[in-house]
């Protein structure tokens, strides 16, 4: 995995030991396929130019080398050798700091820091277990409400918790699917909720992000998932309960690549936050105002686990009783979500709009499991006859064309191009491999028996067997299939 080393570090400019024995976790994401998917009802409320345009997020085990001074640069290492570890998310083009957005008692300046702010959440799921982290408020923000909006379903195990439609989004954790549920245990998050000091920059100090520079700035970016609130004996942070410690982010712009990384190193146990303070080691005292790490927030649910409260809260950390805090702190095993948007620039009654999900979401593809196929086709035809004239569809006529309501709050998994339509221009566009029997986007055995099973048949289909369509199955219809053996649609 030397590659996957090399890669991260020529994203981030740093030079890593070639001694080191982890990769952590990397997930790219299609460059160029940033599309805005409004939330504001009427769709035209004013945004960015700009739209946010994820391209890789790695999270990995670090070793800083002067980490009280320059967390930043340093070296990738083995998770057994590391304290603390590092988060870095790239973005296309040139992105500045998040400002503030009217929330907290801050006020609405989204632009503070630039024409082109970049907002979103990156959510970290650290012991692979779906039910056990997430939102009990607030979870209409992320990514499981709205990765639809991008007209595809995530894979397992995100799948069933997504909304398929506005409806799906609503604040009652008692109905389906269950948006709260992520699985998430923390989160990097470009919410413009808290103040933001900016702390330095490397070039002219005004205020703006310019190209090429390179900023440290300041706010309660790393949060513990919100769900654990009720859960939890942890003060100091913004709320009793909230483990969101004020954490330093470096916003960096490379003028070769045009690209912009955001970067951000914390504490995996209270070695590590010692490391970053410059001061001896603080024992785990759930104190959000001093040393912070991994090991103290989960420590701190893991005890709320052994009496969990009733509802939302009760049932996302009950699963943590009797865990271990250091079963879980190699980034390698750790899952990430995404999703990053940007905001509206005069007050709307919706905070965000979202330009992309991360990662690899391919619209069209209405099962999530990463191809478009005839199921999803049939899906779409399916999911529009039902719909098209219903009570639901604005103009209640069947017209083949299914009409939203309120596009923006409302949308629809079948609206892949997001114009408030579900109607034949979303409908999925599928080069089924000429070998492909029974339309799964791949020629295989499952092909194979098929054909043979309907060997001689007449008349005959497709899904008998017969590739050439002369209404029969023989050896002309076999040969097709040997000729594009192991084909997808991919």
């Amino acid at each position: 995995m030397i590659g996957a080393r090399s890669w991260m570090c020529a994203l981030v400019g740093v030079v890593v030991s070639t001694a080191a024995a982890s990769d952590g976790l990397m997930m790219t994401d299609a460059e160029g396929d940033a599309a805005l998917r409004r939330t504001d009802s009427g769709l035209d409320g004013p945004v960015p130019s700009m739209l946010p345009d994820l391209l890789a997020a790695a999270v990995y085990p670090w070793a800083p080398d002067a980490p009280a001074v320059d967390p930043w640069t340093g070296d990738i290492v083995d998770d057994e050798d590391a304290d603390l570890f590092r988060i870095d998310i790239t973005f296309a083009g040139r992105l500045n700091p998040p400002g503030p957005i009217g929330l907290g008692g801050q006020p609405f300046d989204p632009l503070r820091f630039g024409a082109h702010p970049v907002y979103g959440y990156l959510e970290l799921d650290l012991d692979h277990d779906a039910r056990t982290g997430g939102e009990c408020s607030g979870a209409g923000l992320r990514y499981t409400a709205n990765a639809a909006r991008f007209g595809s379903l995530p894979s397992s195990p995100y799948d069933d918790r997504c909304a398929r439609l506005g409806d799906d989004v609503d604040t009652s954790y008692n109905t389906e699917p269950r948006i709260e549920v992520t699985g998430a245990e923390f989160t990097l998050a470009l919410c413009g909720c808290h103040a933001i000091t900016v702390m330095s920059e490397s070039d002219v100090t005004d205020g703006i992000f310019a190209p090429g520079e390179t900023w440290i700035v300041r706010s309660r970016f790393f949060q513990r998932a919100g769900g654990f609130e009720s859960a939890s004996a942890a003060f100091g942070g913004s709320f009793f309960g909230h483990y969101d410690p004020w954490v330093d982010l470096r916003f960096h712009h490379d003028t070769g690549l045009d690209q912009t990384t955001v970067s951000l190193v914390f504490p995996l146990n209270m070695e590590g936050a010692a490391q970053l303070a410059g001061t001896p080691a603080q024992p785990i005292d759930l104190d959000v105002s001093n040393h912070v790490s991994i090991v103290e927030a989960l420590d701190d649910i893991i005890i709320g686990a052994s009496f969990p409260p009733p509802g939302c809260g009760g049932d996302l950390v009950e699963e943590w009783d009797g865990d271990n805090p250091y079963d879980h702190l190699d980034p390698e095993d750790w899952r990430m979500i995404a999703i990053f948007g940007v905001p509206y620039t005069a007050p709307e009654t919706t905070l965000y709009a979202w330009t992309d999900v991360g990662f690899n979401d391919l619209p069209g593809d209405f099962d999530g499991n990463g191809h478009i196929e005839l199921y999803d086709r049939d899906a779409f035809d399916a999911a529009l006859a039902a719909l098209d004239g219903s009570a639901s569809d604005a103009d209640q006529t069947a017209d083949g064309v299914y009409t939203l309501n309120d596009p923006g709050p409302d949308f629809s998994l079948y609206d892949v191009d997001a114009n408030g339509k579900v109607d034949s221009a979303d409908r999925p566009v599928i080069e089924i491999p000429d070998g492909d029997v029974d339309g799964d986007c791949a020629v295989d055995f499952t092909d194979l028996n098929a054909l043979l099973a309907h060997w001689s048949q007449t008349p005959a289909s497709r899904s008998d067997g017969d590739l050439n369509s002369d209404n029969a199955v023989d050896f002309a219809d076999l040969n097709l299939l040997l000729a594009h053996w192991g084909e997808t649609c991919d």
